[in-house]
């Protein structure tokens, strides 16, 4: 049997048990991002308790008959690819297997037999940035109380990695041209962003396009070349900015691994491409880094930090009362 459908394990009990309790996290994503009629609802449902293929394909044709009469289909793993809706989505979220080794399994057989597998996988990237605003987007009401379930079933880690992480800089980097010059201006004059992002109490997919550490390289990459790259910004915002990524990277269990991840990218860039970074912002950058070493900047940042939340009580959706003076959630929420 294929590795990845020999993970599943219906006729043992106890993994069954575990199973179906698993299933009332990972449905409400495929409710609200799989398939909208109820019988292809029940269908996944059906293979992601038992692995029974013949419950994956929309159009109702059984296993046997999808690799009797298709070219395309020559074992049990393409019968679980040719059934899927965001396919390769699915199949990671699905996976009863939540491995390193499983992940990259499933996205090496997948490129190796899809041609149009680029553009799939753009999709299932999209379809994890979805999925994870469900759950922090700043747009959705906090009625709900998440404090004893993890976002994406406990799988966002994984998936991070390997439907957002590296993947990305092949689909979003910048293109370089030397017209560029007051596009990228702007791009590093909203770098203050970074650290009202990692400030806010809870994540919005939207940053990850526009700010995703792969797409800031590429235009150090245009700033190195290109040193009339300017920007105007005040020495307090860079400040902010760093001290804000620093104190994620170092409390990683305090924050959820998709922005956890993010501010690691953004420290990395700090660390090794400060020079990059246009001429003016290289020394304020360095400073705040150095401050951060010595003491002196975490003393700053907790000044500056209740700042950053300030802005945050002004949106109509936010009940400041169930945060502290930070912005950290009360009730146990990693941010």
């Amino acid at each position: 049997m294929d590795k990845y459908l020999a993970g599943w394990q219906p006729d043992n009990k106890e993994w069954l048990k575990a199973r179906k309790e698993d299933w009332k996290n990972v449905k409400t994503v495929v409710e609200r991002y799989g398939p909208r009629d109820r019988e292809a609802f029940n269908k996944l449902k059906t293979f992601f308790l038992t692995g029974d293929l013949d419950f994956t394909n929309s159009r109702g044709y059984s296993a046997d008959s999808l690799k009797e009469n298709s070219e395309k289909i020559r074992d049990d793993f393409d019968c679980a690819l040719n059934g899927f809706h965001a396919r390769v989505f699915l199949l990671l979220l699905f996976s009863p297997v939540q491995t390193d080794e499983m992940y990259q399994y499933v996205i090496d057989t997948f490129k190796a037999r899809d041609k149009q597998w680029p553009q799939k996988m753009a999709d299932a990237r999209k379809r994890y940035l979805s999925c994870a605003e469900l759950y922090h987007g700043t747009a959705i009401a906090r009625e709900l109380n998440f404090k004893d379930r993890y976002p994406l079933a406990g799988r966002e880690a994984l998936l991070y990695k390997y439907l957002h992480g590296n993947s990305l800089s092949q689909d979003y980097q910048f293109a370089i041209s030397k017209t560029q010059v007051a596009y990228v201006n702007g791009v590093f004059y909203q770098l203050t962003n970074i650290y009202r992002f990692c400030c806010r109490p809870y994540v919005d997919n939207n940053d990850y396009y526009q700010w995703y550490p792969k797409y800031i390289e590429s235009c150090l990459d245009f700033a190195k070349d290109h040193r009339d790259v300017t920007v105007s910004i005040s020495e307090m915002a860079i400040k902010a900015m760093v001290y804000s990524v620093l104190e994620i990277v170092e409390n990683e269990t305090a924050f959820v691994p998709i922005k956890y991840q993010f501010a690691k990218e953004i420290h990395r860039l700090l660390i090794s491409r400060a020079d990059d970074f246009p001429e003016n912002l290289v020394s304020c950058i360095k400073d705040a880094l150095s401050a951060w070493n010595n003491g002196e900047g975490v003393n700053e940042w907790r000044v500056l930090k209740p700042k950053a939340w300030n802005s945050w009580k002004k949106n109509d959706w936010l009940d400041e009362t169930l945060f502290d003076e930070c912005g950290k959630p009360l009730n146990g929420d990693l941010q």
